[in-house]
């Protein structure tokens, strides 16, 4: 073998040798370490299982403001259950750049049973993760960031619930629900979000809006929540495949207008609101119509066809409000009636309803005496 066959032979030998150990580095920086086991947390051992939690799988950080710990680079496997119960002294952490596959991680405050608001540490961020079936759930709580996670093929995507969140920015739900939850007490949580923007369900943008006046919303939205506001005209939604369509709480002085909600879980959902009106609208295959309590008065329904609800067409647990010139059409199959109204001066009038025969027609409730409708119309409205 002459010299310059050695040499070419030398040279393939090293093209072959970098190259594994190129791509062998390659795999160690796309293969993350997988969580196998479970952390167990209760209530007995709070400040353990915080310490234990981070420690175990933080990659640097001590836990205080200014240096966090960061947790990053995991995959959180099937049965991985994260649960963090805070106390009144938090640490601060970032969870970034991990997969949640069929795992649970919950984030709750100290007085989360009891729908208490906690000031804890503002440090607190969930960037860049992938939940996959899995669900993140935040209850009583401040977070700085949740920002620019995916959610795939999980009902209940997230969930916030008495919480603030300083920004929620670019989260994407792909056939997966996301979904706001808030105290009957308004001074228990009295703001939401600081910067709520660019997050969306199967490509659509989610609409929520806070301290909002005089203003008309037209925007077709993925769903759509108002908070806080008042004289507000609500209009052209078409909504389907959401936890709620539209949302309304602490509310005044409102109006949906022209908009079609369907294959949801509740299609109005009104609490803690006061001179709320519903009028020519659809909502179509529902697990619940209309659902409007805690307080609320003053809601008036009107013209809306609501059809095949699982449940109910209406559900009332308010005062004062005015339900007429709907169409009821195949809801609550097998119950008493389509409605129920366990609420005070209720008018049901001039409705119809598709398992009407004759005299009034009378709304499940509690009883003994139950709300009914006086003039049930004989055949449906043509709107």
């Amino acid at each position: 073998m002459s010299v310059e066959d050695s040499s070419r032979n030398s040279i393939v030998v090293l093209l072959i040798i970098g190259s594994l150990i190129l791509f062998s580095g390659l795999a160690i920086i796309l293969i993350k370490p997988t969580i196998e086991n479970p952390i167990s947390c209760n209530d007995e051992d709070v400040d353990i299982c915080n310490m234990e939690t981070m420690e175990k799988y933080a990659s640097r950080g001590s836990g205080t403001n200014g240096d966090p710990y960061i947790i990053e680079n995991l995959v959180f496997d099937s049965g991985f259950s994260i649960v963090l119960y805070w106390n009144e002294n938090p640490i601060a952490f970032i969870i970034q750049n991990c997969e949640f596959n069929s795992a649970f991680f919950s984030l709750m405050g100290v007085n989360y049973d009891y729908g208490g608001f906690s000031p804890f540490s503002k440090e607190v961020s969930i960037l860049n993760n992938i939940f996959h079936d899995a669900q993140l759930f935040i209850s009583s709580c401040l977070i700085h960031s949740v920002q620019n996670n995916t959610f795939y093929g999980n009902s209940d995507g997230s969930r916030i619930s008495n919480s603030y969140v300083e920004n929620f920015i670019e989260n994407s739900f792909e056939s997966s629900k996301f979904e706001i939850r808030v105290a009957d007490n308004f001074n228990e949580c009295p703001q939401l979000f600081n910067v709520f923007e660019n997050n969306t369900i199967n490509g659509v943008e989610i609409g929520f809006f806070e301290d909002i006046f005089n203003v008309s919303i037209s925007k077709t939205y993925s769903l759509l929540f108002v908070y806080n506001s008042g004289l507000i005209d609500i209009e052209n939604q078409f909504i389907s495949n959401s936890s709620i369509g539209i949302k309304i709480a602490f509310c005044e002085n409102l109006t949906i207008t022209n908009s079609s909600v369907t294959d949801c879980e509740t299609a109005i959902y009104i609490r803690n609101s006061e001179h709320i009106t519903v009028q020519n609208c659809t909502f179509t295959n529902n697990e619940v119509g209309i659902d409007y309590e805690h307080n609320s008065v003053f809601i008036t329904v009107k013209f809306n066809q609501i059809i095949n609800s699982i449940s109910y067409a209406i559900i009332s647990d308010s005062f004062f409000c005015t339900i007429t010139f709907n169409n009821f059409i195949d809801n609550a199959i097998g119950e008493f009636s389509q409605a129920y109204d366990i609420g005070l001066n209720n008018d049901w009038d001039y409705n119809y309803w598709s398992d009407w025969t004759s005299g009034d027609y009378f709304i499940d409730g509690y009883g003994p005496v139950y709300e009914k409708d006086q003039h049930p119309l004989s055949s449906p409205i043509d709107f």
